[in-house]
């Protein structure tokens, strides 16, 4: 990522995610052989004849031949993002903090996670992962960096695994400093941005506001979202690339979530800058199922002024029970005029 110098190097042209194979740096990977031809004949990375030992050339090659291994879709475990990069730290104090995801995108079989470790002692590492990660699981570790002395520091996190024919390996970057310096931060505090959105549905978007409460201007470098699902997550805002943060200022980068049919989408936002960078953003995005509005039940009405209907709804028709009321009237009635002829007299009282 850096030279020793502090300048940058490979992310210059390459991009900071060596997956993604910007101008075919891939090509490269188990290859030290064709790193030497390249810098023998791009002029534009001539410079690293004097820069790269063949140790060094060795240590590039390999690193780019894990990152094929990491994004072969067969791999046992996924891990993500590749490079981890903490800018200037304070020599003595700790950086904010990044974190690399490992995942068994299996379905079936649960690889052994033996070890997950740092290569140096100026790393502070914690992870949550399990014994044994179950199918279609994930855990995270958890990084900081704490250098004691000036100067680029180097190093990695290796994820161990029976599973794997080699480790797996997370480059990592930063520079002990001293003097005034600004960290970055995001303003809002949790470390997740979660969208939510309907499958197949329209887009939704976070605004994320990064500010400097530093005494040092910051130039902003690559901003980049890695990670198994990063497609459907998109960059816009003000935060641009190559452009300067002022001390004591704020600037906006929005971020686009595009809902596809996998139920949870996941990736990593990082930010990069001269100064000190800001925490690692987990982004996830959760496509629901659309809702279904079920028809509304017409209620059921009668024409026939009260009592109960057997006909069909809305249908005029006539109530039985009504008519028999009617006809037992009318039964009452003519029973009693035809026993009024034989009714009793009535009986005065005694004179």
């Amino acid at each position: 990522m850096r030279l020793a110098n502090d300048s940058w190097s490979c992310v210059s042209c390459h991009g900071p995610d060596p997956g993604a194979n910007r101008n075919n740096i891939l090509r490269a990977a188990d290859r030290p052989e064709t790193l030497v031809k390249v810098i023998s004949t791009v002029s534009a990375m001539g410079f690293l004849s004097s820069q790269l030992t063949e140790v060094d050339r060795a240590d590039v090659t390999a690193f780019l031949g894990n990152i094929v291994r990491i994004n072969d879709p067969s791999a046992a475990l996924r891990v993500w993002p590749v490079t981890l990069e903490f800018g200037h730290i304070p020599v003595g104090g700790t950086s904010a903090r990044q974190f690399v995801s490992i995942g068994n995108p299996s379905t079936a079989s649960a690889p052994v996670l033996v070890s997950v470790l740092a290569t140096d002692l100026a790393i502070a590492l914690t992870h949550d992962c399990p014994a044994s990660l179950s199918p279609g699981s994930s855990c995270e570790a958890s990084v900081t960096l704490n250098p004691n002395a000036v100067g680029l520091l180097r190093a990695a996190v290796v994820v161990n695994s029976p599973a794997l024919s080699q480790p797996m390996v997370v480059g990592l970057t930063g520079y002990g400093s001293i003097g005034p310096l600004s960290q970055l931060a995001w303003v809002q505090s949790a470390p997740d941005v979660r969208f939510e959105a309907e499958k197949g549905g329209p887009s939704v978007m976070h605004t994320l506001t990064l500010s400097n409460p530093g005494t040092m201007p910051v130039e902003l470098a690559w901003t980049s979202i890695t990670g198994p699902n990063a497609n459907q997550f998109k960059l816009q805002g003000r935060c641009a690339s190559s452009s300067m943060l002022q001390a004591g200022t704020r600037c906006d980068l929005t971020v686009t979530y595009t809902p596809s049919q996998f139920a949870e989408s996941k990736a990593v936002l990082q930010l990069r800058s001269n100064q000190g960078n800001p925490p690692a953003l987990r982004l996830d995005g959760i496509a629901i199922s659309p809702q279904t509005t079920a028809a509304p039940i017409e209620p059921l009405t009668t024409t026939t002024g009260g009592g109960c209907s057997i006909g069909p709804p809305n249908q005029r028709g006539h109530d039985p029970a009504l008519w028999l009321m009617v006809l037992i009237a009318a039964g009452v009635s003519v029973l009693r005029s035809l026993l009024r002829p034989f009714a009793m007299p009535k009986i005065g009282k005694p004179a």
